[in-house]
């Protein structure tokens, strides 16, 4: 990894296709001045806990198209001016909890093109109101557990269609105050517990075509009363069951 340490007003740095492994710790520590950092096209693995150790100033951070498998918990937490974060088409499994810890201007974050199958809890829980997310779609999903989307609050819109989800807990949802539209089309959802679209009151769209549904709980939807548009086609569904 190129060393830096004579660039102190470098504000704008791209390193691509140069097949960087791993981001080494304190690799940026006297290029506080960085807006732009690009290191797309590479073959990075591994950030460390301190890669980014400085980024005080960063706006823009660029690492798609690398090999990173998991996204670990502070690697980005000096990064408290982020605003844009592309990790799209790398091979991430795991998004582990609080990984995205003290990204509170983050307004973009794009996940395309990944193999995600668990999210951690409180993963999204100290980013903005108004930050909108990319990519969950079209992952290996299997399972959505209460606090995955904490502190959404401003979300309208969560598209999950083409995961492997299974199961959908209670309080799945908790803290998409605002969501208006929910697709979990094409999914392999055989249950949805009775109180997993709990707090879901401006809820007006939700799909759920292509899924392995035999029955629904008699409230599944007792807490979504803006409910306008409901789609259950090409389920397997029989009857709705008491509690």
């Amino acid at each position: 990894f190129p060393s830096l340490f004579d660039l102190p007003d470098l504000i704008d740095l791209t390193l691509n296709n140069k097949n960087y492994k791993n981001i080494p710790n304190f690799a940026f520590i006297n290029t506080t001045k960085f807006v732009k950092l690009d290191l797309a096209n590479n073959s990075i693995e591994l950030i460390h806990k301190y890669s980014f150790h400085g980024l005080i100033n960063l706006n823009n951070l660029v690492l798609k198209s690398n090999k990173l498998k998991f996204i670990d918990e502070f690697i980005f937490s000096d990064l408290i001016n982020l605003n844009d974060l592309d990790l799209s088409s790398n091979q991430i499994e795991i998004l582990k909890d609080r990984c995205f810890r003290n990204l509170f201007k983050l307004r973009y974050l794009n996940l395309e093109n990944n193999i995600i199958r668990l999210i951690g809890n409180d993963v999204f829980k100290d980013l903005n109101y108004t930050f909108k997310i990319k990519g969950l779609e079209r992952q290996k999903i299997s399972k959505l557990n209460m606090r995955i989307f904490s502190g959404l609050i401003s979300v309208t819109n969560i598209n999950l269609i083409y995961n492997s989800i299974h199961h959908i807990e209670n309080y799945s949802f908790l803290g998409l105050n605002s969501l208006t539209s929910l697709n979990l089309s094409n999914n392999k959802i055989r249950k949805i517990e009775s109180n997993a679209l709990y707090s879901l009151n401006r809820l007006i769209n939700i799909d759920l075509r292509n899924n392995k549904l035999k029955y629904l709980l008699k409230f599944t939807f007792n807490s979504t009363k803006k409910l306008n548009y409901l789609s259950l086609s090409n389920n397997k569904l029989e009857k709705f069951h008491d509690q």
